[in-house]
């Protein structure tokens, strides 16, 4: 074998197939085609066989093994093993059909589980014709019952021929089969589940009883559990689905069906329209956010609560995630600054069928205080508002927006949006899809919205513009971006404040109010209300040279009102957000270590990523500092060699920018000269670093400083600086409060050159 790839680990093996007995290994990486093959005992890396020989197999001796289990009360467990299955569409058929993002599950599962290395006999009986049917073992990122960190992978899927199918399988896993045909051809067939496939608490709406599902909850052996009804697949650990079990477990699928159908309805599908096929909601491992992929809606363990009727019914990111399997990939023009967006239309609709308006809320959820913020920005200036720049807005604002449109128009907007969106065809490019979407939602709202898309920022093409006016719609009587929406007003009144002490001792007040033209007043320390400044016509108020005496106690509690208006709002001023000292280093470990000094106290630092967001990355602490050792390329604003940050504080992100060169090698090259001499030089950041070379006895010692000009150089070495002693150089940095980087390696020669691997 030649030397390792650094990018690609050789040890990265997945399990390839297996027999009874063995099993072979494959480097998991796809532009790899190599097994590990056995040869007299000895393991060579060849070209993978089709077909594995038993020459070619790992013993499974040396593989680490799923536990095994057995289910010691099969008496109390009644599904049956002879399964008649009726074709399905297939998953890739149906999000073709309805245009949506994601696959959802085209299998049917059994109620049984098959344990790693276990033959199972599956007999086939019917024709399958032109059918596909196919053994699935596993559930995808299922939560390992064993151990609650990790998860499952993909399922390994077996071919099912009519008669006699002996399966074998690396992994243990819930058993499912798949039964699919893309030209409904009325397929159907009988398959038989051997013995070794062990029951599980499986319970069927309409057909398990209660009581036995709360006898093999009781009684089972085997760590996991699965619901279904036509609507969903709920697969998750014994132990969450216990400590959720409810009297009548039938209302918990009754929930899922109501919350589902929601979403249809909001998608403009028709319970004949609807897809047959279902979502599928797993326990995932534990620490994780909940997220959603192809064929499933994953929840952190243990996610009992979306186990429960109740839970279920008012789980936001539950809904949230199965919307995400249903979202338009349309007209979600831009997924990376809709993504998070466009999804909570299907979210509310689920929701809203039994709360009403009166949903629960996740922090952070939409609330009054989004309807502030949008009132806001829909008053800034036209350079200011750009609805995809996610410097300028939030994701809650730009909700705000497809709440507008619904509240406007009806729920009838988005039945009618969905339905025309599936009969066109993908524009396949942002500009296509958004304006796709503008001339859309105008002929689903009746109306011209072509002012309504400017005032929130879309700024569409003179293309766009034509292609609304030739629809031939009037304008709506009223502006639907006055309209209030999540419970927010549209009186007059103080929307925002805040107070900072500036560096020069003055206080510094500002926000945001409305009416334009409204005055602002403070209340002083002696109990009176002076005018402070005026609303300008983008609702924003300063003043930028007061003293403590405009404060209510004369220190620190600020507290304001707009003239003749009672409501206030307070403010503990605190300094102004700056950051003082910013550093970035990449690690021996290729990940991004910052630290610095800010102020206040608990201002958070937001990084600039590469996709324009500005994910929080750190706070500050009491004593001023910041710090955070696991940050990626992705924080980088260049994606390789430059952190830049912005302070966050009471809700409020400051324009003002802080940049730094990351602290790592850049470039490096050694030349062998007569004799052992060996001239070092290559580029660095920042300047002042110390540059340490690994030398033949395997020690870090110093051999230049990295200059100003960001270059360094030494020409009086020689080969003992060289980790083998011959021609393999090693470089790193040190910096002066003794982090390391990420070290470079190249191999010295005439004129060689090299970058970091």
């Amino acid at each position: 074998m030649g030397r390792c790839d650094q990018g690609i680990a050789e040890t990265q093996w997945v399990l390839r197939d297996a027999e009874a007995g063995y099993v072979s290994l494959q480097n998991s990486y796809p532009s790899e085609s190599r097994c590990l093959k056995g040869n007299a005992g000895v393991a060579q890396l060849l070209p993978c066989a089709e077909q594995p020989e038993a020459t070619a197999l790992w013993s499974m001796d040396i593989l680490p093994r799923d536990p095994e289990y057995k289910q010691e009360h099969p008496q109390y467990f009644p599904q049956t093993r002879e399964l008649k299955l009726a074709s399905l569409p297939s998953a890739k058929a149906e999000r073709s059909r309805l245009k949506q993002s994601m696959l959802w599950a085209d299998w049917q599962p059994t109620g049984f589980y098959l344990n790693a290395f276990t033959p199972l006999p599956v007999t086939v009986q019917g024709n399958v014709g032109n059918a596909t049917l196919e053994l699935l073992v596993g559930t995808p990122s299922l939560v390992l019952p064993w151990n609650h960190e990790q998860s499952e992978l993909e399922p390994l899927v077996k071919k099912l021929v009519p008669g006699l199918n002996t399966i074998t399988t690396p992994r243990g896993g819930l058993i499912s089969l798949r039964l699919v045909d893309d030209e409904p051809s009325g397929s159907t067939v009988e398959v038989n589940l051997g013995q070794p496939a062990q029951p599980i608490p499986f319970f069927i709406k309409g057909k398990t009883q209660a009581s036995e599902w709360a006898r093999m909850l009781d009684y089972s052996t085997i760590p996991l559990a699965q619901m279904v009804s036509e609507k969903v697949i709920l697969a998750s650990s014994l132990a969450s689905m216990r400590r959720a079990a409810e009297a009548a477990p039938e209302t918990l699928l009754d929930a899922y069906q109501q919350g589902i159908d929601a979403q249809n309805v909001i998608a403009g599908l028709s319970p004949e329209t609807a897809s047959v096929l279902r979502p599928l909601v797993v326990e995932t491992r534990a620490d994780v956010n909940p997220s959603a992929a192809d064929y499933r809606a994953m929840l952190p363990f243990p996610a009992s609560r979306e186990l429960n009727t109740g839970g279920a019914k008012a789980s936001w990111r539950l809904w949230h995630e199965l919307g995400h399997q249903r979202q338009s990939p349309i007209w979600t023009w831009n997924d990376g600054s809709l993504g998070e967006v466009t999804v909570n239309v299907y979210t509310l609709a689920a929701l809203r069928y039994w709360f009403g308006d009166d949903f629960p809320v996740p922090e952070g959820g939409p609330s009054p205080a989004h309807w502030d913020k949008a009132t806001i920005y829909l008053a800034a200036p036209d350079e200011d508002r750009e609805l995809e720049n996610l410097e300028k807005v939030e994701n809650a604002i730009i909700f705000v927006m497809f709440e507008q449109l619904r509240v406007a128009f009806g729920d009838g907007f988005y039945h009618t949006l969905e339905r025309a969106v599936r009969t066109l065809s993908d524009p396949g490019t942002v500009p296509g899809r958004k304006q796709l979407f503008q001339v859309e939602a105008s002929k689903a709202a009746h109306a011209d919205l072509s002012d309504f898309f400017i005032k929130w920022g879309m700024r569409p093409d003179a293309k766009t513009l034509a292609a609304i006016s030739a629809l031939g719609l009037d304008k709506p009587t009223e502006d639907p971006t006055r309209l209030p929406v999540f419970k927010g007003s549209d009186k007059d009144r103080l929307l925002r404040l805040w107070g900072f002490w500036l560096p020069d001792g003055v206080l510094h007040v500002d926000g945001y109010a409305a009416p334009v033209d409204a005055h602002i007043q403070v209340k002083n320390y002696r109990g009176s209300w002076p005018e402070i400044a005026g609303v300008d016509q983008h609702l924003q108020f300063q003043n930028d040279h007061l003293t403590s005496s405009y404060l209510a106690d004369g220190k620190q509690q600020l507290e304001a009102r707009v003239k003749g208006n009672p409501d206030t709002l307070t403010f503990n001023v605190v300094q102004w957000p700056e950051v003082v000292e910013l550093s970035a280093v990449r690690t021996a470990e290729n990940k991004i270590w910052i630290k610095g000094r800010a102020v206040p106290h608990t201002a958070v630092i937001e990084a600039s990523n590469q996709d324009g967001s500005w994910p929080g990355v750190a706070s500050v602490d009491a004593q001023g500092n910041f710090e955070n050792d696991h940050l990626g390329n992705n924080h980088l604003v260049d994606g390789q060699a430059t952190f830049m940050v912005r302070m966050a504080y009471a809700d409020r992100s400051f324009k003002e920018r802080t940049s730094v060169a990351v602290a790592q090698m850049l470039e490096l090259s050694g030349q062998l000269g007569d004799g052992k001499a060996l001239r070092v030089k290559g580029k660095a950041a920042p300047p002042g670093a110390t540059v340490e070379a690994l030398n033949e006895n395997h020690e870090w010692v110093g051999i230049q400083s990295v200059g100003a000009d960001g270059t360094f150089s030494n020409n009086g070495l020689d080969t003992r600086y060289l980790s083998d002693g011959k021609a393999t150089l090693e470089a790193r940095l040190r910096l002066p409060d003794g982090r390391l980087t990420m070290s470079m390696t190249v191999t010295a020669s005439k004129a060689a050159t090299g970058r970091s691997e």
